[in-house]
């Protein structure tokens, strides 16, 4: 039975490109010792969330009940592949998504294909942020909206297609439980 996606996870970054992140740390690091800063702390964001997909809910930590009920329902919808992961990167160009998709290669990760939203449950859909050229633009909330729509846009087609692959799939069952009869 198809997967419908009811949410996303959606990490926004900057790609860890030396003398472009960072950038503060610059004079103690070195232009790439900042940017290896950078990349570290993306793929800790990214292997967390990722680990968080696959790990069980204890009551080790004084939770209650309802606590661990609801923890335990979120991991089940991530583990089952209810919601996405969008890695939301900017520069959106060529050079940004080569970037991003060498970080999660690195990590072992596997990326998703926005268009046939097949494999949504494994793997990171790499979105790039619209007017990234500006990054200091005091208009990031609008390209952090516009983002939203699209991630909106992404679940509604993937859903849309999974509908129609159950429907396909129940028709075909019963014409072959029809031709049985």
């Amino acid at each position: 039975m198809a997967t419908i996606i009811t949410g996303a996870i959606v990490v926004v970054a900057k790609c860890p490109l030396p003398g472009k992140s960072k950038t503060r740390l610059t004079p103690l690091l070195g232009v790439n010792g900042s940017a290896l800063v950078a990349k570290a702390m993306l793929s800790d964001v990214l292997v967390t969330i990722q680990h968080e997909i696959v790990t069980t809910t204890t009551n080790s930590n004084g939770n209650t009940p309802t606590e661990i009920k609801k923890t335990q329902e979120r991991q089940h919808h991530l583990k089952n592949g209810n919601i996405l992961k969008i890695l939301l990167y900017a520069p959106g160009d060529q050079d940004g998504y080569h970037h991003m998709k060498e970080v999660l290669q690195t990590l072992d990760l596997q990326e998703t294909n926005t268009a046939t939203t097949e494999n949504t449950d494994h793997g990171w859909i790499l979105l790039p942020m619209l007017s990234s050229s500006d990054l200091l633009s005091s208009d990031l909330g609008g390209k952090l909206i516009d983002a939203l729509k699209r991630v909106r846009s992404i679940i509604e087609l993937s859903n849309t297609e999974q509908y129609r692959k159950q429907a396909t799939m129940k028709q075909q069952q019963q014409q072959q439980q029809q031709q049985q009869q």
